[in-house]
């Protein structure tokens, strides 16, 4: 999702959190052809599911505590997000081992 922000900024443009976020899921699972079956939470779906926790580090934690709103929180973790952020995942319905940290 950084990468995806910045290709858009050296073009001009901007994305917001929402925009990045909908990329990296539904709009993901669309460009593929996928998304009758993937990118979104509605019962039906297959999900692989990730929990992120944004306060990995102490700067981490100084800019989650001044996010205004949740779309800010979203843009900070879209655009300065990285694997230790990586909580807890589960793939078809099942937690998977953790990542080595």
């Amino acid at each position: 999702m950084g990468d995806a922000y910045k290709v858009a900024q050296l073009q001009g443009k901007s994305l917001n959190a929402a925009q990045l976020w909908w990329l990296a899921t539904a709009g993901g699972a669309e460009l593929l052809d996928l998304g009758s079956t993937v990118g979104n939470l509605i019962p039906g779906m297959d999900a692989d599911i990730v929990l992120l926790d944004p306060e990995i580090s102490e700067l981490h934690r100084y800019r989650v505590s001044h996010a205004q709103d949740i779309e800010e929180l979203l843009f900070f973790m879209a655009t300065c997000g990285e694997s230790r952020m990586v909580k807890q995942t589960w793939v078809a319905g099942s937690e998977a081992a953790p990542a080595a940290r």
